[in-house]
């Protein structure tokens, strides 16, 4: 006979005991008690959790689980005193292999503690025989040093079908209810901790009524950056992973852009005042930045060298993570300046108040759907003016300003996605993302390589870093310079690509004044 299982959960401890009291008939014996404190932990953007997976820390092991099942994927002993917080910090093994890939480049953080005790139970029948078994699991969630609310878990299998129904019987009658599967369990302990699981997300999201008018729906996309930005602020002050700085920096660049693009939406000097105090917050992380992204691809430069340089090159990025690190204290000392929160709370203010002024701005009772349309077909005609004034061989600085063109035009696609057919969307923010990626990584490497010539320039003639550390840094400016060749190349057939008819009739369709949602 086919065993079966059932897992139940109750969120009031008590019903356990009523349930244990239900049974009271049938001869049960407590068998075994066991306790443990787990800690569970995810990336800030719930990416386990997202691919059906948890990670969780028991004594010295790594659990990684599936929440389809609840099951072990691969287990780690580590006995290591500080915690990995990326993937490369753990070791070589089948855990890391799994986790990597889906983390990326973020970092672990805690997510929930939890303290497990766990009963055993057998039921025997009158010959003292073992015929049916049960576990019970109580999960406390700790917060603030102090144990929450728990829930209880029951699990129970057998070949006895009749004694599992009766089982099934009394436990509902107790208050517990049936679960479909793990991830259910995780999200309530989640809950618990406070937690909810993917909450997060740096997209915009929002769907716009296409008559609202323009000033209402700017507020809204405003409001929505300046949560990510919000939720972004803590990350970037303690440096827990570049991703924060990514978000926050980005959502910055996005309400600047918005501000620039509409014009005409709010008064001119509401307009000036706020372009210029975000201007400053964005001018603040650029250097920042662009040394964060030369240290993230720090271990895959060492590796293009070989073994009797590695170690002359890792001066260098020595001197790249001191950089970093007072470029970082500056943003965390701004994050915490009067000057910033000044900033943030008239910025609140002004997204909370009501538009009194609208009519003194032409564009604030225009429907959204139609400002979209002309900004929107504006920027993408100048995008494409320029791309057909750039020839195979353009300078670095024209596709440099087509670079900051294009990323202008991306922004405005994603914040104002929902007044458009999806798939034109995707379509044409794929083929955008594509070209951006190649002009994005071509710029990342020429402020890489004048990072590498200030460095040079800065070491005196009579020095004591050796001449192998000199030769190494020069080396890497080689090999950039050769891909930076390689990408320039690149860039010519990615914007014929993007200039092509198809895409060009997405925007005239999209813009029209009676285009489809199709």
């Amino acid at each position: 006979m086919d065993s079966k299982q059932y897992v139940f959960i109750s969120s009031h401890p008590a019903d356990l005991s009523h349930f244990l009291q239900a049974v009271r008939n049938y001869n049960l014996v407590k068998d075994a008690e066991c306790a443990v404190t787990s800690t569970y932990y995810d990336t800030f953007d719930w990416r386990l959790y997202q691919a059906n997976l948890t990670l969780c820390k028991e004594s010295y092991d790594y659990i990684l689980k599936s929440l389809d099942t609840g099951e072990p994927v691969s287990t780690l002993c580590s006995r290591t005193k500080k915690a990995p917080r990326f993937s490369n910090d753990f070791p070589v093994s089948r855990l890391k292999d799994a986790i990597t890939p889906v983390m990326d480049i973020r970092a672990l953080l805690p997510m929930a503690v939890v303290k497990k005790v766990k009963h055993q139970f057998s039921v025997l029948n009158t010959d003292g025989a073992k015929i049916f078994a049960f576990e019970t699991e109580k999960l406390s969630v700790v917060r603030d040093s102090k144990k929450n609310p728990a829930v209880v878990l029951a699990y129970c299998s057998s070949e006895h079908h009749e004694l599992l129904d009766y089982f099934d019987k009394h436990i509902h009658s107790a208050g517990f209810r049936k679960v479909a599967g793990y991830k259910e369990i995780a999200a309530e302990l989640f809950a618990l901790s406070g937690k909810a699981p993917g909450s997060y997300s740096a997209k915009i999201e929002l769907q716009l009524d296409p008559d609202l008018p323009s000033g209402k729906a700017m507020k809204l996309i405003f409001v929505r950056l300046l949560d990510i930005i919000k939720q972004n602020e803590k990350g970037v002050i303690q440096d827990l992973d570049s991703e924060f700085l990514h978000d926050f920096r980005v959502s910055i660049r996005k309400t600047r852009s918005a501000w620039s693009q509409a014009q005409g939406v709010f008064p001119k000097d509401i307009t000036d005042m706020f372009k210029e105090r975000f201007r400053e917050i964005a001018k603040l992380t650029n250097t920042t930045r662009d040394t964060s992204v030369f240290l993230l691809n720090k271990d895959r430069y060492i590796e293009l060298f070989p073994n009797t340089f590695k170690r002359d090159i890792t001066a260098f990025f020595r001197y790249l993570s001191c950089l970093y690190k007072k470029e970082h204290e500056q943003i965390a000392a701004e994050l915490a300046s009067e000057a910033y929160t000044e900033t943030i709370r008239l910025w609140q203010e002004f997204l909370a108040s009501e538009d009194e002024n609208a009519e003194q701005s032409r564009n604030a009772d225009t429907p959204i759907l139609i400002l979209a349309q002309k900004i929107i077909l504006k920027r993408f005609k100048k995008v494409i003016k320029s791309i057909e004034k750039i020839g195979c061989d353009a300078p670095y600085p024209e596709l440099h300003g087509l670079r900051i063109q294009c990323k202008k035009l991306r922004y405005l696609l994603e914040m104002l996605a929902s007044l458009f057919p999806e798939k034109k969307i995707a379509f044409i923010v794929k083929h955008l993302k594509k070209l951006q990626d190649n002009l994005g990584a071509l710029n990342d490497l020429v402020i890489q390589q004048q990072v590498i010539t200030r460095y040079l320039d800065s070491i005196p003639a009579e020095t004591d870093i050796p001449v192998k550390s000199v030769i190494a840094v020069g080396g890497l400016q080689s090999l950039q310079y050769v891909r930076q060749n390689e990408l320039h190349k690149k860039s010519y057939a990615l914007l014929q690509e993007f200039n092509s008819a198809k895409i060009r009739d997405m925007f005239y369709s999209m813009c029209s004044d009676n285009h489809a949602d199709g």
